[in-house]
């Protein structure tokens, strides 16, 4: 959603996913706290990624 600007507000976000505010805050914060460059934009109330960025988790065997 971040990706798509499609959050709406964080209230809004907590309901798309059934979550706290507070959580939204949280999970945006971690993904910050990872190099995620996400911003808020109050004009047009979501969330976005100020460029580019692609996510990626997993394992890696030794």
């Amino acid at each position: 959603m971040i990706g798509r600007k499609a959050t709406g507000s964080p209230a809004d976000l907590a309901v798309k996913l059934d979550l706290s505010e507070r959580a939204v805050f949280e999970y945006i914060r971690a993904m910050r706290e990872m190099g995620a460059p996400i911003s808020f934009c109050p004009h047009r109330r979501t969330y976005y990624n100020e460029r580019e960025v692609r996510f990626n988790m997993g394992f890696l065997g030794t």
